[in-house]
């Protein structure tokens, strides 16, 4: 009562495949685009577990299935006043699992954990403006905004087994929309 346990399992087996696309398009010398999407296909071939029963319909931690990156890029100024980069980035990423117990199997231990385990999908942007190389001085400022939207998503979670009648799920979110500038100087 009142313990907290760690243990290691093997899955038997999973299968594992997927594809990247990454493409740049520069349609003119101060503008680009950079978008990049990974599929992963990832599922247990077959993961009995002792206590809890068969898991093998349970998504795999940390698996998601679609991930997506747009980087659009402008430099609207690159003379001897220096370079102006501006640059935004989205990312998107689908539902995922960062524990085992994320599909009900007819044991209700497990059923108790699945509420928890399954994250939602979401976007996020940050965006980046830069000054570099100020008129020739090596000094350069950059201003950017993390998590623009100031959207609310979770990064990790943790199921904590059960013991008596009650089942924890811990969630870390991601930090708030942050803005910042900094300023570097090179010698």
């Amino acid at each position: 009562a009142g313990t907290i346990g760690t243990r290691t399992d093997n899955a038997a087996a999973a299968t594992i495949w997927g594809t990247d696309f990454d493409v740049t398009v520069e349609p003119a010398e101060a503008l680009s685009l950079q978008v990049s999407y990974t599929y992963l296909n990832a599922s247990y071939d077959e993961y009995i577990d002792v206590l809890y029963g068969d898991l093998t319909d349970s998504m795999l931690a940390s698996s998601p299935e679609h991930q997506i990156v747009i980087v659009p890029k402008y430099i609207p100024m690159s003379n001897d006043m220096g370079d102006v980069v501006m640059q935004a980035t989205a990312y998107y990423q689908s539902e995922t699992t960062f524990d085992i117990f994320n599909t009900p199997n007819g044991n209700p231990v497990t059923a108790a954990g699945v509420p928890g385990s399954v994250v939602p999908d979401y976007w996020k942007v940050d965006a980046r403006i830069d000054w570099k190389n100020i008129k020739q001085s090596g000094v350069d400022l950059g201003f950017y905004v993390q998590n623009v939207f100031d959207k609310e998503y979770v990064l990790s979670s943790t199921n904590l087994q059960p013991v008596g009648p009650s089942y924890v799920s811990a969630w870390a979110y991601a930090p708030p929309r942050m803005a910042g500038v900094e300023l570097r100087y090179e010698f």
